[in-house]
Parts: structure tokens; sequence; C-alpha cells
């Protein structure tokens, strides 16, 4: 039943779409011509991130600088060598062209646009114009972000998800989502994992929880349990202004620190705890294990190998969930149910042995790192 009612809405969307984007833009009759390709990158933090990788790579292959605008100038400057812009600034007036990427790409054009000055950005069109031919891409591409459901299993249909599909529809070589960042000196020294339960400060409409959150109970409960599994390991939980504080972490840095001082606690952690989320975006790219609790969002399409993914039994049976088939879904269940079932299916057992596993893993793995090293060094020392 549940299946069928998740078609159904898949269904009716191509009825329920706003509007249409992209085209030619008539408000300016002559622009003048643009000297950089600029790219606007809409949505959330892992929006950002993973279009910054996309832009990095962009940039490097066709051997010119862009201009980045982005919701989160400040962490892409920490991270990346682009020239990141407050999106807020961002207005079309002298751009004869600029990509605005988030799942997927789109080119806009000014009215009197008349071809692209590097040829290699033109190939990028030329393989952006490739792509979307193939099958309903023209009709998803335009309809975004109404679309985003179909868009995920159709990008899976092809062995793609949201790292790769861009780098595909643009035909630009792809490159893993990995960084590093400096630190201040200022996080905690001693072992600890964190934990994040809120929603991107992208998602304005949602006033209390989010669909992508699990309850402020189950995660008390997990807190508590892994709390007397491991007195020496401490819990951190960070988050803005959409998140809802977990009774009996460690240190509560709600709404204590900027995002790119929350990341910088992130980079350092040795196990992160979440929905899926842009700080989740962010773990796998400094290197940090998640562990995943997946709501409505689809588990093909945004999970990464290399982290937990926890698949809910209810709803999510199909893998693609229910996310984008209402306006407002991560602030009310598209279905009408008062609480996301879905996430809520997960149980605090089933994700505490995960958590004992991995936190009782990583000490082994350390104690052999360091068996190991002793070994060596007692070979040279002999060697001497």
């Amino acid at each position: 039943m549940i299946t069928e009612t998740l078609e159904s809405l898949r269904m009716t969307l191509p009825y329920r779409a706003i509007h249409t984007v992209g085209g030619p833009h008539k408000y300016f009759k002559n622009p003048p011509i643009a000297k950089k390709l600029t790219i606007w990158s809409t949505g959330g933090l892992g929006d950002a991130l993973l279009s910054m990788n996309l832009a990095e790579a962009i940039q490097e292959h066709i051997g010119e600088e862009v201009v980045f605008y982005t919701r989160y100038p400040q962490v892409i400057k920490m991270l990346s060598d682009l020239d990141a812009r407050d999106e807020k600034k961002f207005i079309p007036v002298g751009r004869d062209c600029w990509l605005t990427v988030n799942t997927l790409a789109l080119f806009n054009f000014q009215h009197n646009f008349k071809g692209f000055r590097n040829p290699k950005v033109e190939q990028i069109f030329l393989n952006y114009r490739s792509f979307i031919s193939k099958g309903d891409w023209k009709f998803l591409v335009n309809r975004q972000p109404f679309m985003e459901n179909i868009t995920g299993i159709e990008a899976v249909k092809l062995g793609l998800n949201r790292q790769t599909l861009l780098f595909s529809m643009l035909g630009v070589p792809f490159r893993p989502l990995k960084k590093s960042m400096k630190s201040s000196g200022r996080v905690l020294n001693k072992k600890y994992i964190t934990i994040h339960n809120g929603v991107d400060d992208a998602n304005e409409h949602v006033k209390d929880r989010s669909t992508k959150n699990w309850s402020t109970e189950a995660w008390k409960e997990l807190v508590s349990h892994v709390s007397c599994a491991f007195p020496e390991l401490k819990i951190i939980q960070i988050g803005g202004q959409n998140s809802a504080r977990i009774e009996g972490v460690h240190y509560d840095m709600v709404g204590k620190t900027t995002l790119p001082e929350a990341l910088e606690i992130v980079s350092n952690s040795s196990l992160h705890l979440d929905g899926e989320s842009g700080i989740v975006h962010a773990a796998h790219m400094l290197g940090v294990k998640s562990i995943v609790l997946f709501g409505p969002t689809s588990v093909p399409f945004f999970s990464y190998e290399d982290n937990v993914n926890i698949v809910p039994k209810f709803c999510n049976t199909n893998g693609h969930g229910c996310w984008w088939l209402k306006q407002h879904w991560t602030a009310k269940c598209p279905l009408g149910y008062i609480a996301p079932l879905c996430i809520d299916s997960i149980t605090v057992k089933e994700v505490l042995d995960i958590v004992l596993e991995e936190i009782n893993g990583s000490v082994l793995r350390s104690r052999e790192r360091h068996t190991r090293g002793s070994h060596s060094r007692g070979h040279r020392q002999q060697g001497r």
C-alpha cells in the first residue's frame, strides 16, 4: 500500500510542477560579455560542498578561473582556492551565461548570448545538451527541484549518485570529494564522537522536527547507553538553529559555533552520528566515518560506501523514499503521518549495536597500529 501511494505521488508530479526555469533571460537588452564562467550553487551545505568539488574540477578542466556563488562563501574559502562569493550578491547583470548547480546542472543564458569564449566551456555545454537529450532528463532539469525524487531514481539506474551525476552530465572527469582542514588547536584534546540532530539552515520552513531527524527521545537513550559502555569517550553535539538538543551529551555546542568551527570539530571526531544531512557530506569530505540514519531521502542516491547507512524498515523499502514528493517534505511527512515513521522505524538497539561495533573496531585498529609501530621501531633500532 505504501509503495503504491509513493508511486501515485510520483505519477502526479509532472502536473504539480510550479514553473519551468532556464532558457534565455529577457530582462537585460544588452549585457556585457562576462570574463569568467559563473557557477551559482543553490541549496544547503551538502549541495555547496559537492558543487565546490565540481567547480574545482571545471576550473582545472577549462584552464581558467571560475566565479563561485554560494550561501556558504566562508566555508568554501576555508577549503578551496575558488573565488567564492556570497550568493546574496549574485545578479545576472554582466553575465553572458551562468551555470546553476544543485542536484542537477542548468545553463542560463542572457537573451542576446552569442557563444562561449572558451571552447572547453562550449564542449561542457555540448556534453550537457547530449546528456539531457536522452530519456526525460530535459523534462527533469527544467522542473527542479520538484522532480528530484525521480531524478535520484533515474540516476541510480545509470549507475550514478549524488556525487557523480553532475560530472556525468557535464562530461567533466570525476574527482572524489576529499579535503582537509587546518586545525586551530581549539578542538577538544580527547577522543570523542560527534552527533548532529538537525537540518541545514537553508530549510527555513522547518519550525519543529524535520522528517530527516530521529526523535530526541531515541537520541537521548542512545547517548545514555554509549556513555555507559565507553565512560572515557566524550560525546559532542553540534548544530545550528534547526537542531534539537540531546540530553546527556558531554558538550552541547548547538548554536555555539560558526559553521567552520563545527566542521573543525567534526574533522577531529572518531565517528559521526547523524541523519542524512550536509554535515554527513562534510564528514565524508574530511575522512570521518559516519553512521547515517536515513528517513525520507534516497539511500542509493545519497549514501557513501565508506559510511554505515541504516535503511528504515517502513516506507523507504524501495530505497528512494518520499523526498520532494511535496514541496515542504522536510517539514511534514508527504504521506500525512504526524511523525516521520520511516526514520522512527530505526530502533535504538539497532543503532547502538552498530555504534558499539564501530567504536570497538576503531580501538582494536588503533592498538594494532600501535603494535606494528612498536615492532617496526624495534627492528630499526636493531639495524643500527
